[in-house]
């Protein structure tokens, strides 16, 4: 299911973003790293935002109200369990981070950072 996700972005450092609209930590998550995303949008990094297709239409009513910049993806109710078991997901928000030759750098609940240069070093490899 990821590879599907990815697919679109290969070369690029991309986030993935697993949110609900209803997941208050989710929408915090996304709002905080807004800003960043503009910083970056010139540059080899891509953030995508995967939820579940059931709440397509309030996710993007959420997205477009806030300004959130990033690509919007939404996964059958089956990918989305393919992917939680892939990952072991128990709670969103979850995030994984790829660098540019594809490999997982980091995932997990919480935020990942992107302080540090981590950002900037995965874009310059």
């Amino acid at each position: 299911v990821l590879a599907n996700i990815v697919e679109p972005y290969k070369g690029e450092v991309v986030y993935v973003d697993i949110w609900a609209f209803w997941c208050g930590p989710c929408r915090s998550g996304i709002l905080a790293i807004k800003d960043l995303v503009k910083e970056y949008s010139d540059k080899p990094f891509k953030v995508v935002y995967v939820a579940e297709d059931t709440g397509k239409v309030q996710c993007e009513r959420w997205l477009d109200e806030n300004g959130i910049e990033g690509e919007r993806v939404y996964v059958s109710t089956d990918a989305y369990a393919r992917l939680s078991s892939d990952f072991n997901i128990s709670g969103i928000p979850f995030g994984i981070l790829i660098a540019k030759d594809g490999r997982i750098v980091d995932e997990g609940h919480v935020r990942l950072s992107f302080d540090g240069g981590r950002l900037e070093r995965l874009v310059s490899e």
